[in-house]
Formats: C-alpha cells, structure tokens, sequence
C-alpha cells in the first residue's frame, strides 16, 4: 500500500479522536452556540484545514495547481483508483456528510463518541490489513482495471487496445520508473517499447506520434506536439539535417486543447523579457525548464508557483516573487 495514502487515512483518523469527544461541547456539558467571532475562528479552521489538504496533495505529487484549478497528476489518478478499489466507502461522497451528522449527535448528546470511533475504526482497520497484504501485481491489476481506458486506450472512443506495437506477443502494462508511472512491454529486455502514462497518447501528445496544431502563418510550417524523454514540447516545421529545429517546452498541467498556434509560438518564444526591475535595474526574464517554470532576475533562478501563468505573468507580479525569494 502506497504510504502517502496510510499517512493520510491516519491523519484523518487522528482529527476525529481530537474532535469527537469534544466537539460542540463546553465545560458545563451545554451545547455550544457561536457567536460572531467564535463562527468567524470556526470558519478560520476550516480554512486552514483546507489549505492543509491542499499543501499535502501538491507537496505528494497528487495534483497540481495551474490558473488557478487542479489538474490531477499520472500518480494522483493511480493513488486515486487505489483507493476507490480498496477504501471506497471512506472516500465517497457521502462518508464526511454522515460522519458530520453522526458528530452532530454526539455534541447533542445523542450518540457516544466510542460508538462513532468503533464503527469507523473497526472496518477500515480491516480494509488497512487487506491493502497492506496486497502484492505488487494484485495492486498493478486493480489499478489498470479501473484506469484501462485511460492508460490503453489509443484515441478518444476508441477500443482498448494493449497490444505491444513493437513486438507481436507483448501485451502492455502499467510500470513504475524512477521518473513514475509508465506503459511498457513485459517483455523487455527482449523489447524495449514503452510510452509515457496517458489517457488517448495520440490525442494528448504523450505518444510516439506527433500532433498537429496548426499552422504558422508567418513561415507556413506545421506546429507540432510531441514528446521527449522528460516532457512534452512543441516544434515548428521538421528537423533538420543536424537533427534540428525550433522547440518550446510545454508545462507539465498544460492540457492539449490549451496550446493553440498563438500558444505554440508563444511557448517558441521562451524564455521572453518579462521587464526591468525597478529597483536593481536588472531584466527579468519568463522561462521553462525541466522541473518547471522560472524568472530569472540576474543569476538568481526564482520558480514560478504552479497557479501563475509563465506565459502572462506581468512585471509587477514578476518583482514581487523576486523580492520575497530575496528577503
């Protein structure tokens, strides 16, 4: 079992110890009534507890944070439908809505916090010992059920189709490298194909295919999307005789219908002159790299925070990120 995904369940299990016991509750045994400021330090906990959640999931690689909306990363979508498969009834939807209710009762005095501890705890402690039993392939089986069509399938609608297209008797699976998940051929070494993790490759640019995006109406090349062995990027025109040819980097949540020929050429572009700091007199310059966007004030690097747009990040936004990285 995934340890980030124990981690979290633990967490959740310590809150409700802290809370049930107490919650609603004042020193007389009365029910609590909140007053304006006392609802305004409830809603403020609320908050942080959100923003908790938040930080785990961009910190753990579970999501990232781009224009201001999450975009669910390949190892989100696997821890994800593990736990579907395996802790289904503590993340559906209606669990925090019963567990709020069952808390409601117990600050009413209506129900006893053992009893709302022990329904919990006892299956779920189940479910723990059944997922920390499970074997590599039991897990690797579970998740590529429920995710087939988004790992195998080779267009959007189209069938499911994990047939090796570089061997005859492969059927493809879902692996684990050192820079995440991918689909390979069980039969390497004798075959070497594997391909990034992607719901349609073809459609998505994650495939061995490039994509087309249209036209550069200035030069009349083809702008394309395709993928490198780290990320994905788009090229203007073919390579040359060296094996050249003007590229870009895509940002990692930047999702295939976003990059249009105005994108394209912008992200040709990079990295561009977002202006000159009014205070060093130094340019501030927007680009991308390996592990994510940047502005580079001097030779400081400062990474762009996965919410901010490196395409239209303003000059004054730009200062203020370089200022606070040098405070």
């Amino acid at each position: 079992m995934d340890s980030d995904a124990h981690g979290i369940f633990f967490l959740l299990l310590n809150g409700l110890l802290v809370l049930a016991p107490h919650a609603g509750e004042r020193g007389n045994g009365t029910p609590r009534r909140y007053c304006a400021q006392a609802t305004a330090t409830a809603a403020e906990s609320y908050r942080r507890t959100y923003a908790a959640i938040v930080d785990v999931l961009r910190a753990r690689g579970y999501a990232l944070l781009y224009r201001r909306r999450f975009v669910p990363t390949e190892r989100g979508r696997i821890v994800t439908a593990f736990l579907e498969a395996n802790f289904e009834p503590w993340i559906a939807y209606g669990f925090t809505t019963g567990m709020e209710a069952d808390l409601d009762r117990v600050a009413e005095g209506a129900m006893a916090y053992e009893g709302v501890l022990g329904s919990f705890w006892g299956p779920f402690e189940d479910a723990l010992g059944t997922a920390a039993g499970l074997r590599r392939d039991e897990v690797r089986a579970t998740v590529e059920d429920a995710l087939e069509r988004y790992i195998f399938a080779p267009s959007p609608g189209g069938p499911v189709d994990r047939a090796c297209p570089s061997c005859a008797d492969g059927r493809l699976r879902l692996k684990f490298g050192r820079h995440g998940p991918f689909v390979g051929c069980p039969n390497y070494p004798e075959c070497n194909y594997s391909r990034p993790l992607a719901a349609h490759p073809a459609a998505s640019g994650q495939g061995s295919e490039p994509v087309a995006l249209g036209t550069d109406p200035d030069t009349g090349l083809a702008f394309t999307l395709r993928r490198g062995r780290y990320s994905r990027y788009v090229q203007l025109g073919e390579t040359d005789e060296d094996g050249r040819a003007p590229r870009g980097t895509v940002p990692g949540s930047m999702e295939p219908d976003e990059i249009t020929p105005d994108v394209a050429r912008a992200l040709l572009a990079m990295p561009r002159t977002v202006g000159v700091h009014p205070d060093t007199g130094r340019t501030i310059l927007a680009g991308i790299g390996l592990y994510g966007s940047w502005l580079k004030h001097g030779a400081q690097y400062v990474p762009l925070p996965d919410d901010e747009d490196v395409l239209a990040i303003g000059l004054n936004r730009a200062v203020a990120l370089v200022d606070a990285r040098r405070a």
